[in-house]
């Protein structure tokens, strides 16, 4: 079931992505960090303060509830053991699926919402790129790029903190040694983004209501 899995979506990446390679996707917002950032409740925020001021928004997030996220979920909850190559595909097909799937993210771009997705592909170039060549990640990963990128540059004592205060239980990448190496990916990650996509990178000392009234000055101006 994993391989089908797999071999479809896969094929739906390199069928439909090579029209979109390298676009750009308008009203295409994505919030990037390490564990502990905040992604999850800074694009919470976002999508409150954009529909006060009478934006229609979709709120989404990587991985996807699609039968390839929750697999990908239990790899990352270590209760699966999955190659690196798998799991990298996996990322690729699930975002392939919330792409183009239905109402995925082009579906709702074309209804004339704004996106907003707590992870996207820089995620997996800044997780997956740990222990698979760069090559591997960006060739099996040609997805259209979002208008605005914001990236919570977190420091990794401050991420593991968060992160401890949690009742759930770790994921596997949920280590200071693994998070430090992730973070230096980011940031290298983050000067490669095409010119023309709008980025900002917020510092992760700010508070939560200073990050966020960055966050919306920026999409706002």
């Amino acid at each position: 079931m994993l391989s089908s899995a797999i071999i479809i979506y896969v094929t739906i990446l390199f069928t439909q992505v090579v029209f979109h390679m390298n676009q750009i996707l308008k009203d295409f917002i994505v919030i990037e960090g390490i564990d502990g950032a905040g992604t999850t409740t800074q694009s919470k925020l976002l999508k409150e303060n954009l529909e006060r001021r009478g934006k229609e928004v979709f709120l989404t997030a990587e991985p996807t509830s699609s039968d390839i996220g929750k697999l990908i979920r239990n790899v990352l909850s270590g209760k699966l053991d999955f190659p690196k190559e798998t799991l990298s595909l996996l990322f690729s097909s699930d975002r392939s699926l919330h792409l183009f799937g239905k109402n995925g993210i082009i579906e709702h771009l074309e209804r004339g919402c704004t996106v907003i997705s707590d992870r996207y592909m820089q995620s997996t170039i800044a997780y997956q790129g740990l222990d698979l060549p760069l090559s591997f990640i960006r060739d099996t990963n040609p997805f259209p790029f979002p208008e605005y990128y914001i990236f919570l540059d977190i420091s990794t004592d401050d991420a593991i903190s968060r992160i401890d205060m949690r009742k759930s239980e770790k994921e596997i990448y949920e280590k200071r040694e693994i998070l430090e190496k992730v973070r230096m990916n980011y940031q290298k990650e983050y000067h490669r983004l095409p010119e023309n996509v709008k980025k900002l990178r917020l510092e992760g000392k700010l508070s939560i209501r200073d990050t966020e009234e960055e966050i919306l000055s920026f999409i706002l101006s």
